[in-house]
């Protein structure tokens, strides 16, 4: 494609800076966690911390696996 051409798109990307401010750093970070550092974050957490964070009933807490509900999945009817 010619450079002067009007359907080319060009971008400004700014360059990437290569030395960040180790506290900028560690506050981006901290500003929106992603799912996996959650998952990290909670292993290092005492478990008596961890129960009012984590969402889990008692009741499915004490239940043993074999008396917990199995949820079985049920394709939808077909309407014919």
């Amino acid at each position: 494609m010619e450079p002067n051409s009007p359907k080319k798109i060009q971008f400004a990307v700014p360059l990437f800076q290569s030395q960040i401010d180790p506290e900028a750093a560690e506050q981006i970070r901290k500003r929106r966690p992603t799912p996996a550092s959650l998952v990290i974050m909670n292993e290092h957490v005492p478990p008596a911390y961890c129960l009012s964070l984590c969402f889990v009933s008692p009741q499915s807490q004490s239940a043993s696996p074999k008396q917990r509900k199995q949820s079985v999945f049920t394709p939808p009817a077909l309407k014919g």
